[in-house]
């Protein structure tokens, strides 16, 4: 039996997402000094973020298979959600779409709380 076997979208584009955070992360990092591990990945994940969105958005209503929500919202819990906003405002991009609002302003509170958690108990002291 040769079945073809079809690759699931969320595991492809999942993982074309997570290798161009990773590489954009470290070539920020040996590339100048002025980045540390934090900031390379926040600009990396930001900057994926947004051009997954824009291509989600020149896809939509064609044949081409589009990027799964799971992986949109993946990066949004990355620390993709300031380029989320930005390009959901600016692409009017899943602005209706109710389910991927709610996980947006979950994944932002989150992010919030964690932000707030260490800088309350895990900063630094000096």
């Amino acid at each position: 039996m040769n079945r073809k076997r079809h690759n699931s979208p969320i595991k492809t584009y999942g993982a074309l997402a997570a290798v161009l955070v990773i590489s954009g992360s470290v070539l920020l990092i040996k590339t100048s000094d002025i980045f540390d591990v934090v900031s390379a990945w926040f600009i990396s994940v930001n900057v994926i973020t947004f051009i997954f969105l824009a291509y989600d958005k020149m896809v939509a209503g064609g044949s081409v298979t589009r990027i799964p929500e799971h992986v949109l919202i993946g990066l949004v819990f990355a620390g993709g959600s300031g380029a989320a906003l930005i390009g959901m405002k600016t692409l009017r991009h899943k602005t209706s779409k109710s389910s991927f609002q709610l996980k947006f302003r979950i994944a932002v509170a989150l992010q919030m709380l964690l932000i707030m958690l260490w800088y309350l108990w895990l900063r630094p002291r000096f």
